[in-house]
C-alpha cells in the first residue's frame, strides 16, 4: 500500500512547547503573527477576542450574532442562484493599551526584545503576557497583561495592565483604544477568507463620555471602589470611561461598546500622593478614526495596574441607541464591580466543572495530549455553556469563511458535546431547527417538497454563490438527521427529537424522495444525479456513494420513526401530521425508495465506488502531489481537478465512518487500501477520519500517525492558514478520533461497546463520557481496560466482546485478549 502520509512533519521541538494544559509563546511572535491570533484567541460561544498583542490596534473582536449582508453578484447569473450573503464583522475594538516611554511608543517590532512569555492556560481561560523591551533610545521596561472574556457575563472582556519596572523612563502614558473603524481582512491569495466587504463595516451613531464616579444604578459596587473612583475624580477632575454606539451599514445591527477603566487598587496609593502622581483623562482623539483615549501618567517607581472592562450591547436596526448605551454601560460597570480577580475565579471554576467530563487523559505522547486539551478548550470556546446561534468553522477566531456554519458542525463538532455536555449540544441542534423555515424555502424555490439546507449560512439563507460545491451537496440534509439520531442515540432523550429532529427527518425524506430517480437501466433502482457529495474536488456526479447511502439511511430511519411515533402516541402523530402532511402512507413511500437505492459497487476492487464514473478517471496519487502545490485549488482549475481520482477529503469512507456497526475491520481495510493514495487531506477534516478508520481497522501506528498530525494542525499551522481562525471540525474530529477510534466506542440504540486500542507509544489512554444518563470513565492499558460507572443506573456493556454488568461504585476490568 502507498503509505505517503503525513505530508509535513511536525517539529521535535514545538514553537508552543507541550505543556499538557497551557501553549506558551517566547520571543518569536513576530514569526507567525497572525496565527498566533488565532491560536490565542478566548471566547465564551457570543463573543470573541483574537490573541494579537495589546499594543496593536484593531486586531478582531467579534459577537457571533453581528453579521454583514452583501450582494452576491454574478456576470452570468441564472435561477436560484442565491442572491444575498453574510459575513461576519468585527466589533469595534477594545482591547487595545498602548505604552509609552516618555513620548517613546514601546512597539515591539523596534528596538529589543529582552524576555517575552505567554501562556494561554486552558484551565484558566486566561491570556497572560510578560515583556521586557528595550528601545531604540535605550528606555526599559518589564510589563505584564492579563486578558480574559469571561463565560458570565458573556458580553464582557477584561484587559488588566502592569509596568512591573522601568529604566531611563521618566514617566509612563498609557493609551486606552476603542477603535471602531473597522476593515475587512481579505487575502487575494486565498478566496477562502471571503473578500466581498469593502470598506468601513460602520458607521458612528454617536458618542458619549461620562465623569468617573458616576455609576449606574442598580450595580452593586463595593464600598472600596466608590472610596478609589472618588479619589479619582479629586485627583484628576477628568473622565475615564466612555464609549460609541455604530450601526452596520446594510444589515442594520447596533452596536454599542462601552469601556471603563480602573486602578484598583495600587493607584490609591499613588493618587494619596506617597510616590509621584498619577494623571487620568479619557477623550476622543481623532474621530474619524473612532478612537477612544484614555491617558494614564505616573511616576517612575512602579508597579503602576490598570484595568480595563469593555462591555458590548447589541441590537437590530430598530433598537433605541440610548437603551444599547445604556446597557453597554451598565455591563461594564457591573463587570468592575465584581472585579477582575472575581471574574477571573469564577472562569476557573467553570472550566474546572468543564473539564470534569471533558478532559482525555493519554500518557506517553505531549504532542496528542497537548493537542486534545488545546481542541477541546476551543470547542468548548466556540460554543459557550448555552449556545444561541451555530458553530462557525472558524468560531469567534477569526474571519476564515465569513463566520459561516457548515455540516462540518453536525458531523464533526457536535459529538463532542452529545457525550459530554449534551445541554450544549441540544442548543446547537435547536439552531438547526430554528433555520427550518429557511430549508423549505430554499427547496421551494428549486421545486421541490421538504428541506434543502444550505452549505453555508449565518442565519439561514444559502450564502454560496459556488453551487457545485454549494447547493449540489444535498447529502447536507441527511447530516443533520444524523446529528439528531446521535443525539438521541446517546442520549436516549425521546422528547426532544420529536419535539425537533423528527419533523427535519420527515421533511428531509419528502426531499430525497422526490429528488431520486428511478434507472431503468438499472431494474428500477432509485438513484441521485448532478450531486457532490463531501469530496469537493469531484462534483456534479451521478450516484455519489456517500450521497445515496446518507439519503437512504435518512429516508428509511425517517420512515421507521413516523411509524413508532404513530403505534407509540396516537395524539402525538396527529398533531405531527397536522404539523407536517406526513402521512403513514408517505411513510412507506420513503421506506420502498430506501430499500432499492442504487450503491455503485466495483467487483474488482471489492469497493463502493465514489460515483458511477469516478473509478474510470486517472489516479492523482498524493504522493506525487508536492505540499507546496497543496492545497490543488489554489493551483489547478476546479475543471482540471474533476477529471481525475483524487479526493481532498474522505467521501465513501465517511460513510464508514459514520456507521462503525455496518463495516468489519476487512471492509475499512479495502476501501482504505484504495482511497487512501488518492486523498491529498486539502481540508482539515481529512487526517481524523483517517485516524478513526484505521484505528477500527487495526492498524493503531497508522492511525496514531494521523491523529498525531490532525492534533497538530493548528498549533504548528500545518496547513499554512491559521490566520484566518483555528480549524474547529478537524478539532472535533480529534476527539472522535479519540474515544470512537482509539477508545473503541460504539454507543447507539443498540447499546454500549468499548474497546480501546493503543499505539506502542503510549502507556494509557482515560476518558470519561456520558451515555442514557450515565457517566461512565474508561481507563485502558496495553494489557487491560477498566470501566467505570460514575453515576447513573447499571446497564449491561460490551467490554473487548465480554458482556459486563457496570453499577456505580463497582468498577470492570478486562484483560484484552490479543
Amino acid at each position: 500500500m502507498e503509505h505517503v502520509f503525513p505530508p509535513r512533519q511536525t517539529p521535535s521541538n514545538p514553537p508552543l512547547g507541550l505543556h499538557p494544559w497551557k501553549i506558551v509563546e517566547g520571543e518569536d511572535y513576530f514569526a507567525d503573527r497572525e496565527a498566533r491570533g488565532s491560536l490565542f484567541a478566548l471566547a465564551n460561544g457570543w463573543l470573541g477576542v483574537r490573541g494579537h498583542l495589546e499594543e496593536e490596534e484593531c486586531h478582531g473582536t467579534f459577537a457571533r450574532e453581528v453579521y454583514e449582508i452583501y450582494p452576491l453578484r454574478y456576470p452570468e447569473g441564472g435561477y436560484g442562484y442565491p442572491v444575498q450573503g453574510q459575513a461576519m464583522v468585527p466589533l469595534p475594538e477594545g482591547t487595545g493599551l498602548v505604552l509609552y516611554l516618555d513620548d517613546e511608543r514601546v512597539d515591539l517590532r523596534r528596538g529589543e526584545i529582552l524576555a517575552h512569555v505567554r501562556e494561554l492556560d486552558f484551565r484558566s481561560g486566561t491570556l497572560v503576557r510578560t515583556t521586557h523591551w528595550r528601545s531604540q533610545s535605550g528606555r526599559e521596561i518589564v510589563f505584564r497583561t492579563k486578558r480574559i472574556v469571561p463565560f458570565s457575563p458573556s458580553n464582557v472582556l477584561v484587559v488588566r495592565l502592569e509596568v512591573l519596572a522601568v529604566k531611563n523612563v521618566k514617566r509612563v502614558r498609557a493609551r486606552s483604544l476603542l477603535c471602531g473603524t473597522v476593515h475587512p481582512e481579505a487575502d487575494e491569495r486565498d478566496f477562502r477568507l471571503g473578500a466581498n466587504l469593502l470598506g468601513p463595516l460602520y458607521q458612528l451613531i454617536e458618542e458619549f463620555l461620562h465623569d468617573v464616579g458616576e455609576v449606574p444604578e442598580d450595580v452593586q459596587t463595593l464600598p472600596s471602589v466608590f472610596e478609589l473612583l472618588e479619589e479619582e475624580r479629586r485627583a484628576a477632575g477628568q473622565r475615564s470611561e466612555g464609549g460609541l454606539v455604530w450601526r452596520t451599514r446594510r444589515s442594520g445591527h447596533q452596536v454599542a461598546a462601552h469601556v471603563v477603566h480602573t486602578a484598583l487598587p495600587e493607584a490609591k496609593r499613588r493618587l494619596s500622593g506617597e510616590s509621584g502622581g498619577i494623571e487620568w483623562s479619557f477623550a476622543w482623539e481623532n474621530i474619524e478614526e473612532n478612537q477612544g483615549i484614555l491617558r494614564t501618567a505616573a511616576g517612575n517607581s512602579p508597579p503602576i495596574h490598570l484595568t480595563k472592562f469593555v462591555a458590548y450591547a447589541v441590537g437590530s436596526g430598530d433598537a433605541e441607541p440610548k437603551a444599547l448605551r445604556e446597557a453597554a454601560r451598565y455591563a461594564a460597570w457591573n463587570a468592575l464591580a465584581m472585579h477582575s480577580e472575581r471574574l477571573e475565579e469564577e472562569q476557573r471554576a467553570h472550566l474546572a466543572t468543564f473539564w470534569q467530563d471533558a478532559t482525555v487523559h493519554v500518557e506517553g505522547d505531549p504532542y496528542v495530549q497537548q493537542g486534545i486539551h488545546f481542541s477541546l478548550f476551543h470547542l468548548y470556546q466556540a460554543a459557550g455553556p448555552s449556545p444561541a446561534w451555530g458553530i462557525g468553522a472558524k468560531g469567534l477566531t477569526g474571519p476564515g469563511y465569513e463566520g459561516h456554519v457548515f455540516w462540518d458542525m453536525d458531523v464533526y463538532v457536535l459529538p463532542f458535546f452529545i457525550f459530554t455536555h449534551p445541554h450544549i449540544a441540544r442548543r446547537l441542534l435547536e439552531y438547526r431547527y430554528r433555520l427550518l423555515p429557511y430549508a423549505q424555502a430554499r427547496a421551494r424555490e428549486l421545486g421541490y417538497p421538504g428541506i434543502l439546507y444550505p452549505w453555508r449560512t449565518i442565519d439561514g439563507p444559502e450564502c454560496s454563490a459556488f453551487f457545485p460545491a454549494g447547493t449540489a451537496q444535498i447529502h447536507i440534509n441527511a447530516a443533520i438527521v444524523y446529528a439528531f439520531k446521535k443525539y438521541r442515540d446517546v442520549t436516549g432523550d425521546e422528547t426532544f427529537f420529536r419535539a425537533y429532529g423528527l419533523e427535519i427527518a420527515a421533511l428531509a425524506a419528502r426531499f430525497y424522495a422526490h429528488r431520486a430517480s428511478a434507472m431503468p437501466r438499472r431494474g428500477g433502482a432509485y438513484g441521485f444525479f448532478t450531486v457532490t457529495g463531501p469530496d469537493e474536488y469531484t462534483a456534479l456526479v451521478d450516484n455519489n456513494a456517500y450521497t445515496n447511502a446518507m439519503a437512504a439511511f435518512t429516508l428509511e430511519f425517517a420512515a421507521r420513526e413516523v411509524r413508532r411515533l404513530a403505534e407509540e402516541d396516537r395524539e402525538a402523530f396527529r398533531l405531527f401530521a397536522e404539523r407536517t402532511g406526513v402521512t403513514l402512507s408517505e411513510a412507506e413511500t420513503w421506506l420502498a425508495i430506501a430499500e432499492n437505492i442504487y450503491l455503485p459497487w466495483d467487483e474488482r476492487e471489492q469497493i463502493f465506488a465514489q460515483d458511477d464514473s469516478f473509478l474510470d478517471k486517472p489516479r492523482l496519487l498524493a504522493r506525487d502531489i508536492p505540499f507546496e502545490r497543496r492545497p490543488l485549488l489554489l493551483h489547478m482549475h476546479y475543471l482540471d481537478i474533476y477529471r481525475f481520482q483524487v479526493a481532498k477529503q474522505p467521501d465513501v469512507l465517511l460513510w464508514l465512518y459514520l456507521f462503525p456497526r455496518k463495516f468489519s475491520p476487512e471492509e475499512i481495510r479495502r476501501h482504505l487500501a484504495y482511497y487512501e493514495p488518492i486523498t491529498v487531506h486539502d481540508s482539515s477534516l481529512s487526517p481524523s477520519v483517517f485516524a478513526t478508520l484505521w484505528a477500527r481497522a487495526g492498524d493503531v501506528e497508522r492511525a496514531h500517525a494521523y491523529l498525531r498530525y490532525a492534533a497538530r494542525i493548528d498549533l504548528e499551522n500545518l496547513h499554512g492558514d491559521a490566520r484566518h481562525g483555528v480549524h474547529l471540525a478537524a478539532m472535533g474530529g480529534v476527539y472522535q478520533a479519540l474515544l470512537e477510534g482509539f477508545g473503541g466506542i460504539v454507543a447507539d440504540e443498540e447499546g454500549l461497546d468499548v474497546s480501546p486500542r493503543l499505539p506502542r507509544a503510549w502507556k494509557n489512554l482515560a476518558f470519561r463520557f456520558r451515555y442514557r444518563g450515565r457517566r461512565f470513565e474508561v481507563r485502558a492499558t496495553h494489557e487491560r481496560t477498566d470501566v467505570h460507572l460514575l453515576a447513573g443506573e447499571p446497564l449491561s456493556a460490551s467490554v473487548h466482546g465480554t458482556r459486563v454488568e457496570l453499577v456505580p461504585g463497582k468498577p470492570q476490568s478486562i484483560r484484552r485478549n490479543w
